[in-house]
């Protein structure tokens, strides 16, 4: 049986998700599901909404059956996903890798003298998460230590 959810948003749920999308800050699927909403109510298709939002018509469906029955916040929330939970290993290790980055020490990891001592020239090289910035290099060591690798 195919239920059709209809979605009548507060003046108040209105100005919140609005708020959301036009922030640009947040989780992207807590973002994509305002969005969901916001075009659900003025009218548009599912198809249309599917193709301008970039997700598919089942999580449409899904987003609006959650509005309608359990509320916005459950709307935007994440279910638990399926699968076994996080697990460490050595020890306190988080087995994560988002979990397990944390900045360290330079006298933890070494410096680039301990390690090269006779570069003459080292490459700082730019990973997807921008952690080798010039700012990461003052976070990390001291003012003048950061200056001479830089």
């Amino acid at each position: 049986m195919n239920v059709r959810y209809r979605v009548t948003l507060s003046s108040e749920e209105r100005a919140q998700l609005q708020g959301l999308v036009s922030g640009g800050k947040g989780r992207v699927r807590r973002i994509k599901r305002a969005q969901i909403l916001l075009a659900t109510e003025s009218g548009a298709s599912d198809e249309a909404i599917a193709a301008n939002v970039a997700v598919g018509t089942s999580t449409i469906y899904r987003t609006k059956r959650r509005f309608v029955e359990e509320g916005l916040e459950q709307a935007l929330s994440e279910d638990p996903r399926p699968g076994a939970s996080t697990r460490t290993s050595r020890g306190d290790m988080p087995r994560s890798p988002t979990a397990a980055r944390q900045p360290t020490s330079p006298s933890a990891c070494g410096t680039s003298d301990d390690h090269y001592p006779k570069a003459e020239l080292i490459r700082v090289v730019l990973d997807n998460l921008s952690t080798h910035t010039a700012a990461a290099l003052y976070e990390t060591f001291a003012p003048e230590e950061a200056r001479r690798i830089l």
